[in-house]
């Protein structure tokens, strides 16, 4: 903690002291209380860490953590420093009494109410929609940054933890903000498009940590899109072999259905595995769920028959039932326009430019290709070669790569 109350209930905060007048108020045996819980606190002033106060009971604060770590106290600190010289209304650990919440840093500007997180270890992602939703209850803006290391190079690295600070925007695609307060700087990360279950294609732009306002100046972050046909299609490959290689045939449930439903994985169509806008929204590679598509709706169908985006959709939403599918959760993205109807109905306009698939009527499609079987590796590499062109073709034609995977 930054912040402490004295015997005359003023509010004590250590960035205003420099160290040498702290060590005096150590010596002068000064009383401080836990704005919180009233309990004693003890004012440290050591050489590793920020002078900071601590509890001296063993008694568990409500509101505040045993232990700070120097990362979360020196994060504290730098963006407090930075914003005092920026805006006048700048607090630090702010208590708002009506959700009994604490605020890292509670900023007033002109027009918004904003109350800081910064976040170095993880909670639940319930816990974080809780507090989301006790900030925004009292017409406060929350703002979570992310603080906990991440490995800064490409393709980024995620915990399901991570991912859940991800936000959406309709320039930067889906991104990710995170501080790094040895660095003093922000990395934004920028259109990531999921490869695997925790690794995420995208853009990096370093944003100096003087440089940071609000809102943040978005001229500065690479709006550009990094990830091509052929790098989709090399981590398409890549997923494949690790899925053999790590999982296996008998272990692996996905692979276990591939197999009894009379297919070899390793000959599965190019179109089973295309990235399509908003595919991150699903936790499983495409690869997984756009085979259920193919399995539960579209291999049972005679050539012509209507294939309603409904249906499919419905039986994805069986599939996340029985736990084969899973959906990311991002409590941060509050309102978005776009969900599972909106995946299926991309993927199946995809198989339309595919030649696969023909739209009949609004959200309605007739098959036009029936499933392909490939009798040998060479017949399939062929094959797929052969729509992989046509794929990167349709995508410099509609420009499908400038939207958001």
């Amino acid at each position: 903690m930054l912040t402490a109350l004295t015997e005359s209930n003023k509010i004590v905060n250590t960035l205003n002291f420099t160290r040498l007048q702290l060590k005096s108020l150590t010596t002068i045996k000064n009383q401080f209380y836990c704005p919180h819980c009233k309990s004693p606190l003890q004012l440290k002033v050591g050489y590793q860490k920020i002078p900071h106060f601590a509890h001296i009971s063993t008694k568990t604060c409500s509101f505040t953590n045993q232990s700070e770590s120097i990362q979360h106290l020196t994060s504290k600190k730098l963006l407090y420093d930075l914003l005092k010289t920026k805006y006048d209304q700048v607090h630090l650990e702010h208590y708002f009494h009506n959700v009994e919440q604490i605020a890292d840093i509670w900023l007033e500007t002109d027009t918004d109410s904003i109350a800081i997180e910064l976040q170095c270890s993880s909670i639940s992602i319930s816990e974080l929609r809780r507090r989301t939703k006790g900030y925004l209850s009292s017409r406060i803006q929350p703002l979570w940054i992310l603080v906990q290391p991440i490995t800064h190079r490409l393709p980024l690295s995620l915990t399901s933890f991570q991912q859940s600070f991800i936000r959406y925007s309709s320039t930067l695609g889906y991104f990710l903000l995170q501080f790094s307060p040895e660095e003093r700087q922000f990395n934004i990360y920028t259109h990531l498009v999921p490869i695997s279950l925790t690794k995420f294609s995208g853009n990096k732009t370093i944003l100096p940590l003087t440089g940071f306002s609000f809102p943040i100046t978005l001229s500065q972050v690479n709006q550009t899109i990094c990830l091509t046909p052929e790098d989709w299609w090399r981590y398409r490959k890549k997923w494949s072999a690790n899925k053999i290689g790590f999982s296996g045939r008998r272990k692996d449930l996905f692979l276990q259905e591939v197999y009894n439903d009379g297919d070899i994985f390793q000959y599965l169509p190019a179109y089973i595995g295309l990235p399509v806008p908003h595919m991150i929204l699903i936790k499983n590679h495409p690869i997984e769920w756009q085979y259920y598509i193919w399995k539960d709706i579209l291999k049972g169908k005679m050539i012509r028959s209507n294939i309603r985006v409904s249906e499919v959709v419905s039986t994805l939403k069986e599939r996340i039932k029985k736990n084969n599918l899973v959906l990311r959760n991002f409590p941060f993205i509050r309102t978005h326009r776009y969900d599972l109807t909106y995946i299926v109905q991309q993927y199946l306009f995809l198989l339309q430019e595919l030649g696969i698939l023909v739209e009949v009527q609004q959200n309605i499609f007739q098959l036009i290709q029936p499933w392909q079987t490939f009798q040998t590796f060479d017949e399939m590499e062929g094959y797929n070669d052969e729509l992989f062109l046509k794929w990167k073709h349709i995508l410099n034609r509609t420009k499908l790569q400038e939207k958001s995977f």
